[in-house]
């Protein structure tokens, strides 16, 4: 579901795999035409080749204010790819980390988390915080979190979590239990200091 009506900053591969295999089977029939064992070969060929080399996502970005969001996905998955490493190496036995955010802008939590899978093997189970509506609440969720991403964008009107994006960014600056891992005029970036 989405919070905007402009298309998902990503979407999956998954989308277009009953398009790919229609297509093939398509060929595959019309290959069957022709006879023989080599239209069955080529086709199972060309599905094969499609599922192997097609990204199981892409990455969409068509916002004029975020036109620049590919470096700062890559900037994000490596800063908390880093973090992780440096938990693990002091002791944490965590496999799964906890990313929230209370703005989809400039990059969604989903996106975050599966670039960190596919490229570092890291799991993350992300939370939007969009839809929390008090500040009490949305304390709670962010120190259930490991990592927070907070939107330098201000607050949207349809989204009532983006308001508490400068509460917790003070919270969180103050607090002995976080730190900031990485700053931008886009984003800053929160880990626990300790293992949750």
């Amino acid at each position: 579901m989405l919070f905007r009506y402009k298309k998902a900053v990503y979407q999956g591969s998954f989308f277009y795999f009953p398009f790919l295999l229609a297509t093939t089977l398509a060929v595959g029939r019309i290959l069957m035409r022709i006879g023989g064992r080599a239209p069955i070969a080529i086709t199972g060929v060309l599905l094969a080749t499609a599922i192997i080399f097609m990204p199981a996502t892409s990455f969409y970005q068509f916002y004029p204010e975020f036109q620049h969001s590919g470096p700062i996905l890559a900037s994000i998955s490596n800063d908390v790819a880093n973090e992780v490493l440096r938990k693990r190496a002091s002791g944490c036995a965590a496999d799964r980390f906890v990313l929230a955010a209370m703005n989809p802008d400039p990059i969604p939590t989903e996106t975050v988390a599966l670039d960190l899978a596919m490229r570092q093997r890291v799991r993350i189970a992300p939370t939007g915080l969009y839809a929390v509506r008090s500040a009490a609440e949305m304390d709670h969720a962010v120190d259930g979190a490991d990592f927070v991403i907070l939107s330098r964008a201000g607050e949207l009107s349809n989204l009532p979590g983006s308001k508490f994006g400068a509460h917790t960014s003070l919270r969180l600056s103050t607090s002995a239990d976080w730190r900031r891992i990485a700053a931008s005029g886009d984003y800053e970036l929160f880990a626990k200091a300790k293992c949750r």
